[in-house]
C-alpha cells in the first residue's frame, strides 16, 4: 500500500512539478539552434507554465516543455515513467489543475528559474478512503529553460509530512 501511495504522491508531483535531474547552469540558453532567451523571458515561461498546468490547459503545457525533458522522481518502491515526448509528463494534469497551487517565490538567473510554491496533496490523489483529507506541500523547483522550452530541473519537497498528514505512521525496521 505505501508503495503505491507513494507512487501516486510522485506522479501527482510529477504532473504539477515536472521535475528532472539537473546540469550545470550556462550564462544563456545556448545559440546553437535557437534564439537567446534572457533570464526575464524564463522566468515569464515558467509562470506561463504553472499557469498552463492550473488551468488544466495540455496543449500549452506541452508547448513549454521540451521533448526531451527528464525527470528523475523515481525513487525506491515507486518508478516513475519518463518516457520520450511529454505524453507521460502531461498524464495527470486533471489532478495538478485542482491542487490549489500558490507561487510562493519565483526568480532566475540565467537559464535557471526557482520556484518555490505550494500545492494541495488530497487523498483522492493518493487512491486513499478518505478523499477529502487534504496536505499542503512545499515544493521548492530548479527549473532549466534551454531554447525557449523547459528541459530539465530538480525539485525539493518533504512527502513525509504530507502522508503523515494523510494518516500514515513511521514504524521502525523489524529485525
Amino acid at each position: 500500500m505505501l508503495r503505491k501511495t507513494l507512487g501516486a504522491a510522485a506522479a501527482a508531483l510529477l504532473g504539477f512539478t515536472l521535475l528532472s535531474a539537473g546540469s550545470i547552469a550556462q550564462d544563456a540558453t545556448p545559440a546553437g539552434d535557437c534564439a537567446t532567451t534572457s533570464t526575464e523571458e524564463n522566468v515569464q515561461i515558467v509562470q506561463q507554465y504553472f499557469d498552463a498546468v492550473a488551468a488544466g490547459d495540455t496543449a500549452t503545457a506541452d508547448s513549454l516543455l521540451d521533448d526531451d525533458f527528464q525527470h528523475d522522481l523515481s525513487m525506491p518502491g515507486a518508478d516513475v515513467p519518463n518516457d520520450a515526448g511529454n505524453t507521460d509528463e502531461l498524464a495527470g494534469i486533471g489532478d495538478a489543475a485542482t491542487a490549489n497551487h500558490e507561487i510562493v517565490h519565483i526568480l532566475g538567473q540565467d537559464d535557471w528559474v526557482v520556484v518555490d510554491f505550494e500545492f494541495d496533496l488530497t487523498g483522492a490523489n493518493l487512491g486513499l478512503a478518505n478523499a477529502d483529507q487534504t496536505a499542503r506541500v512545499e515544493v521548492v523547483a530548479l527549473i532549466r529553460i534551454e531554447c525557449g522550452m523547459i528541459a530539465e530541473a530538480q525539485f525539493t519537497t518533504n512527502l513525509l509530512e504530507a502522508l503523515l498528514a494523510h494518516g500514515y505512521d513511521l514504524v521502525p525496521p523489524t529485525e
